[in-house]
């Protein structure tokens, strides 16, 4: 079972420094929405996105792995389908009663 913080949500290991960002207007709700539709909050989205363009810039494995998505971000998107999944068959199981 994965470790949770004071206030249930999972914990997400140890941190460097908040970075505080502004997002230019017009991106800003792309992001969320990006975020929403994986289910992670949007800070979560934006480290997703540094660690893909970090790796994709990599030179070397090594440097691949040290900048591969973190767990927790993974496991809460691997979640978000799950979830995801189990809903269609809900709907789905509904429809085939209703017909």
């Amino acid at each position: 079972m994965q470790k949770r913080t004071g206030r249930g949500r999972p914990a997400k290991g140890k941190r460097g420094p908040t970075i505080a960002l502004k997002l230019p207007i017009d991106h800003a709700p792309v992001y969320e929405a990006c975020a929403q539709e994986l289910g992670i909050p949007v800070g979560d989205f934006v480290a997703m996105c540094m660690a893909q363009i970090f790796a994709n810039g990599a030179t070397s494995n090594a440097e691949r792995a040290h900048f591969a998505i973190p767990d927790y971000i993974t496991s809460q998107i691997a979640a978000k389908h799950e979830r995801d999944a189990q809903m269609a068959l809900v709907d789905q199981e509904g429809a085939t009663q209703a017909a």
